[in-house]
């Protein structure tokens, strides 16, 4: 399709420079920089193989800008089903349009769509644009697949102790009620010393 390898030039949305190193792969890097019009184009990956691993993500670096999925979709496939496309309205709203402004971290999760007997992975990067307007369409770099393995924890966890708070810290309950009067039952009982608790520790906090 239109996808090339090469130094982007900031057209029609897309990024001044790679995020590391000079070159990325992107959709139209020459020219205007806009995608093809009424047209679907596409670059896939090197088939990956995943043998042995059950945990597999895709990170990379995007720059994507693309029209409201109403009218123009980008989306990614791992082995030939989606796992991801920018979002859209409809076509009598139309305006939710995906422009990325800086080269943004993606992390997305490939097991969750690939069954245990899949060992091999490829990815294709699609867009697929009607006959109206047209943006810089992708743009990707630092592209790779990685897999990782849960830790596993096998004995016992030793929480140190807490040592008792001193005698004479002021927020330590002493009990009662400090508006009760003598020779009558404290009024308000317990409720009146969470009051007077939370007082004292909002001056303590505003004090610091």
């Amino acid at each position: 399709g239109d996808f090339q390898w090469g130094e982007p030039a900031g057209k029609a949305g897309d990024p001044t420079s790679a995020f590391s190193g000079a070159k990325v792969l992107g959709d139209r890097l020459s020219g205007d920089g806009t995608y093809k019009r009424n047209t679907t184009v596409f670059a896939e990956s090197p088939v990956i193989d995943r043998a042995g691993k059950e945990h597999v993500r895709l990170q990379m670096r995007r720059w994507l800008s693309v029209e409201d999925a109403a009218f123009d979709q980008a989306s990614i496939y791992v082995n030939g089903r989606q796992i991801w496309q920018n979002l859209g309205t409809d076509e009598s709203d139309g305006s939710l349009s995906h422009e990325d402004r800086e080269w943004r971290f993606v992390d997305l999760d490939l097991s969750s769509v690939l069954s245990p007997s899949e060992t091999t992975i490829q990815l294709r990067f699609e867009l697929a644009s009607d006959a109206q307007a047209q943006l810089g369409g992708w743009s990707l770099d630092d592209l790779c697949v990685v897999a990782w393995e849960p830790v596993v924890f096998h004995g016992t966890i030793d929480f140190p102790s807490l040592a008792p708070p001193a005698a004479d810290d002021p927020l330590v309950p002493r009990g009662g009620c400090a508006c009760a009067a003598a020779g009558r039952a404290a009024e308000g009982g317990p409720w009146l010393s969470l009051i007077a608790l939370s007082a004292l520790l909002l001056r303590r906090r505003r004090a610091r």
